[in-house]
């Protein structure tokens, strides 16, 4: 119980929400454990639109939209999973299968146990929402910079075969010095 509460505190999805609402919150999680490889969850199946916490192990999240596919991971305690079904994305032609990357536990949070708590607890409702989507900004944010970097490394490595082989079309430095003069 000890543990649960100081991972639920140190979430980056509860920061916002009162010692209070986090032992309230902790009364609506269902501990889960998972073996290395296990289907936790897929679309219109069981916890479809459940949010998982990981307390240990990891989570591999396959997603599918018309766009394509990508997958992302959850590895270390407190990471969340399964934001996109459980804010209502599969509505929206995304599906989503979390898999357990070796043996893992969580904490599982479904939706509709959370909305019968709409009305009674507006404010947590509200504050957790607003962590769960500062949470996801931060990932993209995250994947934004490692995508651009990405990007950059191969512009370089293939720019770098073009100034060994002396390519005509590849303005190099000397070149541009004598052009510019």
């Amino acid at each position: 119980m000890k543990q649960i509460r100081s991972l639920l505190r140190h979430s980056p999805i509860t920061e916002e929400l009162s010692d209070d609402e986090v032992d309230f919150l902790n009364t609506l999680l269902i501990a889960d454990d998972f073996a290395a490889g296990d289907l936790m969850c897929v679309p219109k199946g069981i916890y479809q639109d459940s949010l998982f916490i990981v307390m240990s192990g990891g989570i591999e999240v396959r997603l599918t939209s018309r766009e394509g596919s990508l997958t992302a991971h959850a590895v270390k305690p407190g990471d969340i999973a399964n934001t996109i079904a459980f804010m209502g994305g599969g509505r929206n032609g995304i599906d989503s299968r979390l898999y357990a990357e070796g043996d893992t536990s969580v904490l599982r949070l479904d939706r509709s146990k959370l909305e019968e708590h709409l009305y009674t607890h507006p404010a947590l409702v509200y504050r957790l929402t607003l962590g769960i989507t500062r949470y996801v900004h931060g990932r993209l944010r995250q994947v934004n910079g490692e995508m651009r970097a990405l990007n950059q490394r191969l512009a370089c490595d293939d720019v770098e075969p073009q100034m060994r082989q002396g390519d005509p079309h590849f303005a190099t430095s000397p070149h541009l010095a004598s052009v510019m003069g």
